[in-house]
């Protein structure tokens, strides 16, 4: 009996949709397929096929759309040109004395000044350029993101000040310090609106509660709201685990029912407010309280609330015995402590939270030290003032070897107007600038291993190093054939103890600690690290880790050109061997 063969066209339309929608054929292969026959054109038509296609291309929050095959051909095309702007964007951070938000603002002005929608399908293709295997492209995306991240959200910031939003300003200060995290408001909206509720059905009377109720009818609602928030729900304040970083932010703490005075402040403020209780914030020292109105025998009482300690309401005394208690009562000084916070107030004090808990209470890793960093910038653009968030700041930029610019104009600026510090401190800081700047922007012509002035230099751009007095590991980006930094730096980094001293090959270093640093070739072997150097810039410089050396990029290469050459013949001869 002959064999009956069925071609794919005749198959069920359920069937071709379920072939079609494997994750082995991409949206590619769904355009080309709608181009074969008339029916194969009729199945790509299934809009859930294109969405599924767009979530297996592009990993992130899809923006709101009508039709998914639409979204699917706009994706494609901001992908083409980001992948031709990063091009752009790596060569030009390349060019001496170039400040890379400026580059990165220029370039992608198109985009930039498009409406909201054009805007998130620009950050959901730089998302999935994040998760890229390719060092330069996930570098340069991460770059690009965070220019777009904070610029959006610079934006609503002065909305959230203008508008006196608590509840939004919280929201924004998480989604802040956490760029690579999802924090939706409208997810918070609702989980407090639940709460809401809860608090709601136990019957308390919230029609007539005003500025003019009375003790008795607030203090009700009081009782009703801790009833729910701290004994039916359980949140609590975080004593066990005061300086955890997840305290702070506002969504977290509704996830984890646990915070610090301030986060739990603001939480009981916006709920108080949807109850019809007005509460204010008062920036106690060392511990934040809320303040309210009621009638008491037809007179303004005021009242306090620790919403740490399970809403707790305390008198003025109360307040200074908890928690000042060897602060002498004076009218003036209970004016100046009980002042009612402005909400950029509030705002500030939570930056400056998070930013102490990073100074002194998280282990700085790189993932600590970003956070900060993104901490200092918010501190800075709320309250430009600060000085000491200037400084620190301009020292984690040192640190990473980046924004040179704009450390100089900051040294400079706390130089001239400061007298808090030390001023031989900020000269020092600001010499450091100058020569990492220096060791960044020096080379402009090709340097050639196979030169004679170059024979000493026994290593080259990619390879992996350890400190053999600090035993940190690094990974080669630059080299000298002897040290080109001045006497000042020679005599402050003790040069001249070393055996070769200045007169042997210098190497610059990109360090597992997200440091940059100058190092002699007598200090410095080669190793072998199985994973990626955990730093900032690598790809800045590099395309890939190959597992024995780092591939360098064009830029890169246009400078040492003979090093890579030398690196996949060495490899090639151990692969023999």
């Amino acid at each position: 009996m002959p064999v009956s063969y069925v071609k794919l066209d005749e198959f069920a339309k359920e069937l071709l949709e379920y072939i079609f929608n494997q994750n082995n054929i991409d949206y590619k292969d769904l355009i080309n397929l709608s181009k074969c026959c008339r029916r194969f054109y009729i199945v790509c038509q299934n809009d859930h096929l294109w969405k599924n296609k767009i979530l297996t291309r592009w990993s992130c929050k899809l923006p709101v759309t009508l039709s998914y095959r639409s979204l699917c051909e706009e994706l494609h095309v901001v992908d083409k040109k980001l992948k031709f702007k990063i091009s752009v964007i790596a060569r030009k951070f390349y060019v001496p004395n170039t400040f890379a938000e400026n580059i990165i603002e220029e370039e992608l002005q198109d985009f930039l000044t498009e409406k909201d929608k054009k805007i998130d399908i620009l950050i959901c293709a730089l998302i999935t350029l994040k998760n890229s295997c390719e060092l330069d492209t996930k570098y340069y995306a991460e770059k690009i993101y965070n220019h777009v991240f904070y610029k959006k959200l610079k934006q609503k910031w002065n909305d959230a000040v203008t508008n006196d939003s608590l509840l939004k300003g919280a929201v924004l200060i998480s989604k802040w310090c956490n760029p690579n995290s999802f924090v939706s408001r409208k997810t918070i909206e609702n989980q407090i609106d639940d709460v809401v509720s809860l608090i709601k059905n136990t019957g308390v009377n919230i029609d007539d509660i005003s500025q003019d109720s009375s003790l008795e009818q607030v203090m009700e609602l009081v009782q009703a709201i801790n009833l729910i928030v701290y004994s039916k729900m359980r949140f609590q304040g975080n004593s066990d685990f005061y300086y955890d970083i997840h305290n702070s932010f506002i969504d977290l703490v509704l996830q984890r029912r646990t915070g610090i005075p301030i986060s739990l402040g603001v939480l009981y403020i916006v709920i108080a407010k949807k109850l019809g209780l007005t509460l204010q914030g008062v920036n106690f020292p060392g511990h934040f309280l809320l303040c309210g109105n009621a009638k008491k025998d037809g007179k303004e009482f005021k009242f306090y609330l620790d919403a740490f300690n399970n809403g707790e309401v305390l008198t003025e005394n109360q307040c200074l015995e908890r928690f000042l208690p060897d602060v002498s009562r004076s009218n003036a000084q209970r004016e100046t402590l009980f002042r009612k916070a402005q909400t950029k107030e509030i705002f500030i004090r939570m930056i400056a939270n998070v930013v102490n808990i990073h100074r002194h209470w998280a282990s700085l890793d790189s993932s600590s030290l970003e956070t900060l960093q993104s901490s200092l910038e918010l501190m800075l653009l709320l309250s430009p003032n600060d000085d000491e968030s200037r400084l620190l700041l301009s020292r984690i930029y040192l640190h990473y070897g980046i924004n040179f610019k704009l450390v100089v104009e900051n040294l400079r600026y706390l130089i001239a107007s400061s007298r808090r510090f030390d001023s031989n401190i900020l000269d020092q800081l600001l010499l450091q600038s100058y020569e990492k700047q220096n060791l960044t922007h020096n080379q402009r012509d090709p340097k050639l291993k196979s030169s004679c002035e170059n024979k000493d230099v026994l290593y080259r751009i990619g390879m992996v190093m350890r400190h053999l007095r600090y035993n940190y590991i690094c990974v080669i980006y630059g080299w000298d054939n002897e040290c080109i930094m001045n006497e000042e730096w020679k005599m402050q980094m003790g040069i001249y103890n070393l055996k070769h001293k200045d007169k042997q090959p210098y190497y610059n270093v990109l360090v597992d600690d997200g440091s940059t640093h100058y190092v002699a070739q007598e200090n410095i072997v080669q190793t072998k690290m199985e994973r990626v150097i955990n730093h900032k810039e690598i790809g800045k410089h590099f395309k890939r880790f190959n597992g024995n050396y780092y591939e360098a990029t064009e830029m890169l290469l246009e400078l040492f050109p003979e090093d890579q050459m030398e690196a996949d013949k060495h490899f090639f001869t151990e692969m023999q061997d």
